[in-house]
């Protein structure tokens, strides 16, 4: 929905009217082909730098733990990155180990500042792991802009707002 206007154009010239050999055909195919590999080529890049950023902010989730991180430790942080609102029990089934040692280990992401309790109850407590949200948020603003950013250029299509600071 970014590229909409080039979208429709392009598709436009390559449902060609009349014979498909002749010169507007041959054309209408290449403009086509060249505005889907360069979104292609965008999209991989995009995603690319996106996943760069998700495994440099579980990388900081780990460095902030207090102490060597444990395996318990770390794969919850490997789960976090995909789930970032989570139960322990969630969490349990997503990784495979105890609810003692997913407990443990949602407890020191929580004291290092990487995981906050997004409710008050004692049970069915949720967790939200922070900065994930935030990094979904700008991929799809960064998404919704034909320069790559809305504060450059304006969204082509609605988007959530920023994080405060962002």
């Amino acid at each position: 929905a970014t590229f909409a206007d080039a979208y429709v154009k392009t598709l436009a010239a390559f449902r060609h009217e009349g014979d498909p050999d002749g010169d507007a055909a041959v054309e209408g195919l290449g403009e086509w082909l060249s505005f889907f590999a360069g979104c292609t080529v965008r999209a991989c890049r995009d995603a690319s730098e996106f996943e760069r950023r998700l495994e440099a902010l579980r990388q900081s989730w780990l460095d902030a733990v207090d102490g060597k991180p444990t395996w318990g430790v770390v794969a919850v942080a490997d789960e976090m990155a995909g789930r970032p609102l989570f139960t322990s029990p969630q969490m349990v089934e997503a990784t495979g180990l105890t609810p003692p040692t997913v407990n443990d280990a949602i407890r020191r992401l929580e004291a290092a500042g990487a995981v906050r309790q997004v409710n008050t109850g004692k049970r069915s407590r949720a967790f939200e792991a922070q900065g994930v949200i935030d990094l979904f948020t700008g991929f799809e603003r960064t998404l919704a802009s034909i320069a790559d950013d809305t504060e450059m250029a304006k969204p082509s299509r609605p988007v959530p707002f920023p994080a405060e600071g962002q």
